[in-house]
This record gives C-alpha cells, structure tokens and sequence, in this order.
C-alpha cells in the first residue's frame, strides 16, 4: 500500500525517541501543512474505499432483487438457484480485500496521525452521507485550490483562443 508505506517513511524523518511512553512522535520540526496533507490524502483514500464498498454491495443487492422479481414473476426458483451458483460465488462478492484496507487505513490513520485517538480520527475520516450537498462555497474553495490558478484566467485564455482564431479567421 503506497499511501501508508509513504506515511511512514515521511514520518521515520522527523521520528523522535520517546522518553514519556505517551506515543507522540512527531517533533516541532514536522511542517504542519505536511501533516494537513498526509491527513486529506488519508481522507481520500478511505473516502475511495468506502464508496468502493457501497458499490460491492449494491451490485449484490442489484443481483439479489432483479432474481427476486423474476422468480416471483415466474413463479419459479430458478433465479434463486442461479444467484446460489454465479453470484453467491463471484469474485465481487466474495472478496473481503476492500473490508481489510478499510480496517488498515483506520488503525495507521488513528495511530500514526491522530496519535491513538480513536474518536478524533474516525471524526476527520468520516464519510458524509452520500446525498448531501454540500455548499457551493466549499466546492469553490476546493476548486481553487486544486486547480492553483486564479478563475479568471479561464475566461481571458477563452477569449485569447477566440481572438486568434477570429484574426486567423478559423471557424469551427
């Protein structure tokens, strides 16, 4: 796993002996926006992994209903029998690896990250309901700040392209 295999070679850096047995390790020299990054990548991640697992589980649901319908449709029991035999036993339903990084990325994000507070990790790693809005000024914010450049700038490199393709005289 690279995120945690990252995790830990940044903080065997700034990794320092401790004397109070608390399991702090980190030193004043950790830059905080460093940590703030490590956190929101570990937010992702789990995020990813969440909704990777909701979707592992709706296409089992899926399978199971559609069977359902049709064998009380048909008064039959031959979608039952065919879930047991394909479904039951596909690689999507049966694989636990998704449920196993979940638990990884809690307990690295709980002890490495929030110092072995449980209650304040699971706090920052919560996933929000899934249809939530959020406000449209946190898509903002996180907009400008993952794209770097000013909104601005869109709009003029627009209007740049338009005025060489008029002075050219391309039309599209």
């Amino acid at each position: 796993m690279t995120l945690i295999l990252s995790l830990n070679v940044y903080l065997t850096l700034f990794r320092k002996s401790d004397k109070g047995g608390n399991g702090v390790i980190y030193t004043n020299r950790v830059p905080p926006r460093k940590l703030q990054d490590l956190k929101l990548a570990f937010s992702e991640y789990y995020l990813s992994l969440v909704l990777l697992q909701n979707y592992q589980n709706l296409n089992y649901t899926g399978f199971r209903k559609i069977l359902k319908k049709h064998d009380k449709n048909l008064s039959t029991d031959l979608g039952a029998r065919w879930r047991g035999e394909h479904v039951d036993s596909a690689h999507f339903y049966t694989n636990k690896e998704i449920d196993r990084l979940i638990q990884e990325t809690e307990s690295t994000f709980i002890s490495k990250l929030e110092g072995g507070d449980r209650q304040r990790a699971m706090k920052r790693l919560r996933v929000p309901p899934l249809g939530d809005q959020q406000s449209p000024w946190t898509t903002f914010k996180v907009d400008r700040y993952e794209s770097g450049l000013p909104k601005s700038f869109i709009p003029a490199l627009w209007l740049k392209a338009e005025g060489l393709k008029n002075l050219l005289g391309i039309t599209l």
